[in-house]
Order: structure tokens, then sequence, then C-alpha cells
């Protein structure tokens, strides 16, 4: 158990440093992620792929939500840990994503939910809702700062 918990801290103090994977490998991350989330949703590949494109600003700054799952997914990687499932759901304008996650060291699973909504008038999705079992209360800011762009 505390090797997961030194995992899953290894995961999210690296999280801001992911910028260091190169273009190419991040491009090859993100195309992995969006075959794995089509693979098992199939019925919702176009609500999907539109979300994926959609961007999350920080200002007026902004980045694309597949880009923060293909870096997710790198990170998860470089820490043992495999994407077992992706559940995504859309409600109007909410867009849920439930992620399983397995660590490869002694096999403990894990769920990463996240829940977007994309503002109009920003045209921009905010995080609205997190939630990440296993992980303590002070690591929540930074898993919320990651995904949220803030």
């Amino acid at each position: 158990m505390n090797k997961l918990m030194a995992s899953l801290f290894i995961i999210f103090l690296c999280l801001p440093l992911a910028a260091d994977v190169g273009e190419g490998e991040l491009s090859s991350y993100k195309s992995l992620f969006l075959k794995k989330i089509i693979s098992d949703n199939p019925d919702r590949e176009s609500g999907i792929r539109r979300c994926m494109d959609g961007i999350i600003k920080d200002g007026s700054s902004g980045v694309r939500l597949i880009d923060k799952f293909g870096l997710f997914l790198y990170d998860s990687r470089k820490n043992n840990l495999n994407m077992e499932r992706i559940k995504y759901f859309r409600d109007g304008n909410i867009n849920f994503f439930m992620i399983t996650l397995k660590d490869n060291a002694d096999n403990s699973i894990y769920n990463l939910f996240l829940e977007y909504t994309y503002e109009s008038g920003r045209g921009a999705f905010k995080l609205t809702d997190i939630s990440f079992s296993m992980v303590f209360a002070d690591k929540i800011k930074s898993v919320s700062e990651f995904f949220g762009g803030s």
C-alpha cells in the first residue's frame, strides 16, 4: 500500500512536469487515449471527438482536453498505472469521465471521476467536479488544478 501511495504522490507531484514529453510522444499518447475512450464508448464517438477538441481556458491561454488526457496517460504509464476503462457520458453541456486505473505493481484498482461543463459564453470547458479514490485531500487540489487548467 505504501508503494501505491508513493506512486500516486509522484503522479500528482509530476503532473506539471509532464510538459517535458516530446511533441511526437505526446501525439502518440493522445492517440492512444482517444482510441481507448472511443473503443470503450463506441456509440458516443462523435460527442467524444467534439469534447476532446474543446479548450480549457486559463486566463488568455488555453489547452485542449485531449492534450490534458494525453499528458495524464503519459504520467500514468510512467508511474506504472494502466488505464483499464474509460466511461464517457454527456448530459447537455456537462461531460462526465470515469477512468479506471490499475496499479501494475499490486493490481489495485482506482477510479478517477471528472466532470467538465461547457460554458458557451467563454467558448471553453471548465472542470466542475473531480473525485479520485485513494487520493489524500491535500492532493485533490493539484489534481483539480491539472485538469482544470488553473
